[in-house]
């Protein structure tokens, strides 16, 4: 008896943890995600078509938190859906009390298996319903809200409230399971001052590091990339130039040299638990092609066949790496993540020049140019024009020196390469 006693107790603790409501939950972006009708669980009178999964995108995006410490939010960003009792039909600005403004928690009765929400214009699904009735004004929103939890797992949450007369919403939601941060892609070196540098000690860079100045000197080395690809392989990848040092033979950019070229099959594996990323491959490496583990070179034909570096930290967009060289000295490299693929412009369909430029660049195509937009190296748009010939005229000379991606759109393809703005 104390054995099944205890196992039906294990069963419940697992369950606990598996099914949980803290967290973060969207609408599931499905056809019939939500939906009314005239009894629960019936969604015969009305429910969301496929086709507007993608109309109401503002509303599929809505978050409904509910933190561990027992408060929740509504968190619509600048936009989400709006309806006729609140001013206008359609993606706008969300109307208080139903932005999220109020303070709010939730509490969830396993029992009678509701989940409550209390604090003025919070909701769970859509803000006019409510128990017992739809609201037809913001400021008749209620002091609280109960739902009926009619399934409930790890990921899953389905909600029924009954409105009047027996009629019911009904409310499918998806829990949002945060991804761990992947290696996996493309990066470069953040184009940054203090992007790399070296020192006594692990993140201490007092003897060197880049100066701002460098970024647009060294252009063909911040353009360089990193890629790790998901079938575990690894590559160098630095087009026709790369920065050399006196060890390669000169200084500046110039043609990469054999084996730190990407000419060598390389592989790459990343322990978490370890906190450390390993290339393995002669002429294989990250930030600079001189640090190994305990030294750096004095002449490329001493390249190991493998280095390690220590991942100091790893999200989605960045990356910080240390090595130690010698005598407690290391070397640190910030890189980030590539978020818009590249395509190069040495090819007779386009190209754009000069690059480096000081502001005006001319890009040249095989046919009509439709638009050109610019963007940082995290992705964010800088600027766009619109373009109606084979050849058009780009002015970058208010943005800051740096590297940045310019996307092309000819003929319906587009092409994305890099531009170095001094």
């Amino acid at each position: 008896m104390k054995k099944i006693t205890l196992l039906l107790s294990l069963m419940i603790t697992t369950l606990g943890f598996s099914q949980t409501l803290t967290g973060t939950w969207k609408m599931t972006p499905i056809a019939a995600s939500f939906g009314v009708g005239p009894a629960q669980g019936d969604i015969s009178w009305w429910s969301n078509p496929e086709s507007e999964v993608a109309l109401r995108a503002c509303y599929f995006d809505d978050e409904y938190v509910f933190n561990a410490d027992g408060s929740f939010a509504n968190v619509q960003g600048t936009q989400t859906w709006l309806e006729g009792w609140q001013g206008s039909d359609g993606c706008g600005i969300p109307v208080a009390p139903h932005n999220g403004s109020n303070a709010a928690t939730w509490t969830y009765d396993a029992t009678a298996a509701t989940v409550t929400l209390t604090g003025v214009g919070a909701y769970l699904g859509l803000p006019k319903a409510f128990n017992g009735g739809e609201l037809s004004t913001p400021s008749a929103a209620p002091a609280s809200i109960t739902y009926k939890v009619t399934t409930f797992t790890a990921t899953s949450l389905t909600l029924d409230i009954q409105i009047a007369n027996g009629a019911y919403w009904r409310f499918n939601l998806t829990k949002q399971v945060p991804v761990a941060p992947t290696l996996t892609g493309t990066w470069i070196m953040s184009p940054i001052a203090a992007s790399f540098g070296v020192g006594p000690s692990q993140g201490d860079i007092s003897w060197w590091s880049n100066p701002e100045s460098e970024v647009a000197l060294r252009a063909c080395y911040f353009d360089d990339e990193y890629v790790f690809n998901t079938n575990g392989s690894f590559s160098n990848v630095q087009g026709t130039q790369t920065w050399l040092e006196g060890w390669q033979g000169s200084d500046g950019c110039a043609t990469p040299v054999a084996p730190h070229n990407g000419s060598n099959a390389a592989t790459w594996t990343h322990d978490a638990t370890a906190g450390t990323v390993t290339l393995t491959g002669v002429g294989a490496y990250l930030g600079l092609p001189k640090a190994f583990n305990g030294g750096e070179l004095s002449t490329p034909s001493a390249a190991p066949a493998s280095i390690t570096y220590k991942v100091t930290t790893l999200t989605a967009s960045s990356l910080t790496l240390d090595i130690q060289i010698a005598n407690g000295a290391y070397w640190r490299f910030n890189l980030q993540k590539q978020t818009l693929g590249v395509n190069t412009f040495n090819t007779p369909k386009v190209s754009m020049y000069p690059n480096p430029t000081s502001g005006i660049v001319t890009i040249e195509a095989a046919s009509v140019i439709e638009s050109i937009t610019v963007y940082n190296v995290l992705g964010q748009e800088m600027l766009s024009q619109k373009g109606n010939s084979a050849s058009e005229t780009l002015n970058i000379s208010n943005l800051k020196s740096g590297v940045y991606l310019v996307r092309t759109t000819s003929n319906g393809k587009t092409a994305t390469s890099r531009i170095v703005k001094e």
